[in-house]
């Protein structure tokens, strides 16, 4: 907490007026990335709304691989190995980014934006919604592997598996 309160240019007292303790501290920051990170994929989410669905998977998984190279250490927070506390923030970021894709998955099957998705649909979205954190987490743990290429492969499998996705 010294380092902390040194570097922001404040006392500890005020670091624990405001958070409470070093938990809290690490809860709030965790909050605060997992905000950054919902902020950067909905607008993606949003800006590729209109584009064949091919084409928003390929900017979807883009998206996220973009959020992993430029704020490298805050996906190494939400998603690395040593994120010990994050798992409910992760988990809730990760349930928000999966209910986004299980509704655009939906209104391509059902061709409505009406409709709710199915367990079909959620599930088609947590897994890939799973295999691009993964994929991420990957390439940015394995030395030399170049992140673009990465992504391209990410994004090419996601497509090919919702490839034949049935439609109303």
């Amino acid at each position: 907490m010294s380092e902390i309160s040194d570097r922001a240019d404040s006392t500890k007292p005020t670091l624990y007026a405001h958070f409470g303790d070093k938990d809290g501290l690490y809860a709030r920051l965790l909050q605060r990335e997992a905000e950054l990170c919902r902020t950067h994929l909905f607008a993606a989410y949003a800006n590729a709304a209109g584009l064949p669905l091919s084409e928003q998977t390929r900017a979807d998984v883009e998206a996220f691989f973009d959020y992993a190279a430029t704020r490298s250490l805050g996906f190494e927070l939400l998603f690395g190995a040593q994120n010990g506390g994050a798992v409910t923030t992760r988990d809730e970021l990760v349930e928000a980014l999966v209910t986004q894709i299980a509704q655009r998955l939906t209104d391509y099957v059902s061709r409505s934006t009406t409709s709710r998705p199915t367990w079909r649909e959620h599930q088609l979205a947590a897994m890939l919604v799973g295999g691009t954190i993964t994929a991420a987490q990957h390439a940015r743990s394995e030395p030399g592997v170049d992140l673009d290429q990465a992504c391209r492969l990410a994004s090419d499998y996601a497509i090919a598996a919702l490839k034949n996705l049935p439609r109303d």
